[in-house]
């Protein structure tokens, strides 16, 4: 550990984020397919729409990489309750949850999809452990679907993302003081 970092006093774990999405985080991005209001992040589409597109995703000048996992971390969780009724008939859709850390590229860690004809009706809870995202990295967040149909076919959505929380495991968390400035800076965006 660097001369001067910071331990914190926790039992092993950390929450990093935390939204119900009732209304779009600060660094984040969505386009206008999203709504944001007491029952999350939503976007949804029905016929006669033939084209569906949503994206929503932590943004930042340049990177997109928004939040810190702290040096010590053993793992992250990424926790996230949602809905997804989604009907397709001639067409197709696809629902992706993507993450990324420093230097790499959006990564999936979860997917659902149809294709030409189908319905996936859930309602759950993910938790996911990417295990390659380490401690002393950025990391960042996508939530990407996209759906189509032909002119005598139909697609209809009606995807609900409750909330979204990410949590660092590990023993000794710590951040240096030169990480305690790079939050500040980021914060104030």
């Amino acid at each position: 550990m660097n001369p001067g970092s910071i331990i914190f006093p926790v039992f092993s774990d950390a929450v990093i984020f935390q939204t119900d999405f009732n209304e779009l985080p600060n660094n984040w991005y969505a386009n206008s397919s999203w709504e944001f209001g007491p029952y999350g992040a939503v976007t949804n589409s029905s016929w006669p729409d033939t084209w569906w597109d949503a994206d929503m995703l932590t943004t930042n000048s340049s990177t997109g990489l928004v939040y810190f996992i702290p040096d010590g971390t053993d793992s992250i969780i990424v926790t996230i309750p949602y809905y997804l009724l989604a009907q397709v008939s001639e067409g197709n859709a696809n629902f992706n949850i993507l993450m990324k850390a420093s230097g790499s590229t959006w990564n999936e860690i979860w997917s659902r999809s149809l294709s030409y004809e189908g319905t996936i009706n859930e309602t759950a809870t993910i938790n996911v452990s990417p295990d390659w995202i380490s401690g002393g990295e950025w990391i960042g967040i996508r939530f990407y679907g996209y759906g189509s149909c032909i002119d005598v076919g139909s697609l209809s959505v009606d995807w609900r993302i409750y909330g979204l929380t990410i949590t660092a495991i590990g023993d000794s968390l710590a951040l240096d003081n030169a990480t305690w400035a790079d939050i500040k800076h980021i914060s104030e965006w």
